[in-house]
């Protein structure tokens, strides 16, 4: 039971108690103990610092990251330290907050989970890419939202061995969104998963609703001016841009929710190829 989990805004008593039956992986300590110096008074960077150095593959992990491309850094951060500099406090702690979703979950040895975790790292540097791009939120915001996303769906798999076809996209028919055949199946859809997983890992409020609104392409219209919403939105444009740059095809639910998220967003199909073109020069 995830007692110590907080109850989420919007979510009924019956839909709780179901979530309340799935493991999610509990805040790490580390995070917990960033997140409480962030809001400090007078943030000790060398604390931070020092905390994160420790953990060998996370400093590792993280230093790659922020070196990549994809953040277009003019210096190369070499030590924790200097990538706090470079990006401060809060964008590093968002970082870090993805870097330790993977760890939290077993290692898994099936090729669906070696090809969900992929694609998570693929979206997040989509996310991260397109809210840039178009100005909707924090880019490294939206690199914690493209990688926490789906994450209700590990926690899923974890509780059902029958979600393996949701997994892989198998039980998708492209009649309604795939939430659609979890609450068929399940009462819970990993919508509702993922945002009790950004409360209690601390993600920020717009980004945990943008989890748990994702599917819910009917309420974004009315709601077009949220942050939330946005984001949302956003998520699944960056899963367009995503699909076209790694197989040249559109991703299964653009034609459920595409129209909705480029008329939230203000945007058209030729802005969607132009974030495709961007995307493939990023991830060279």
């Amino acid at each position: 039971m995830n007692d110590a989990v907080p109850a989420v805004e919007g979510i009924d008593s019956e839909v709780d108690r179901l979530v309340r039956q799935i493991r999610i992986p509990p805040c790490p300590s580390i995070l917990t103990r960033i997140v409480r110096e962030m809001h400090s008074p007078e943030p000790d960077l060398n604390k931070v610092s020092q905390w994160v150095a420790a953990d060998v593959g996370l400093a590792a992990a993280m230093l790659k990251t922020v070196n990549s491309p994809l953040y277009g850094l003019r210096y190369k951060a070499t030590s924790v330290m200097q990538a706090l500099i470079l990006l401060g406090l809060h964008n590093v702690a968002q970082l870090i907050t993805g870097l330790l979703l993977r760890q939290a979950f077993a290692v898994a040895k099936s090729p669906s989970m070696d090809h969900f975790w992929a694609h998570s790292a693929g979206m997040a540097a989509a996310c991260m890419l397109v809210a840039r791009e178009l100005k909707i939120c924090d880019p490294n915001q939206a690199y914690t939202f493209g990688l926490f996303r789906d994450a209700g769906m590990a926690a899923m798999r974890d509780k059902h061995a029958s979600y393996e076809d949701i997994l892989t996209g198998e039980a998708f028919d492209g009649s309604a969104p795939i939430t659609a055949v979890e609450m068929a199946r399940y009462g819970v859809t990993h919508a509702h998963v993922g945002a009790y997983f950004g409360t209690s890992w601390h993600l920020n409020e717009s980004v945990w609703k943008a989890i748990l609104l994702h599917h819910d392409y009917d309420k974004w219209p009315g709601r077009a001016r949220e942050l939330a919403v946005r984001t949302a939105a956003m998520g699944l444009v960056a899963e367009e841009v995503y699909a076209r740059h790694e197989r040249d095809v559109s991703c299964p639910e653009w034609p459920l929710g595409g129209g909705t998220a480029l008329s939230v967003l203000d945007l058209d199909e030729n802005g969607v190829e132009n974030l495709r073109e961007e995307l493939g020069r990023a991830l060279s």
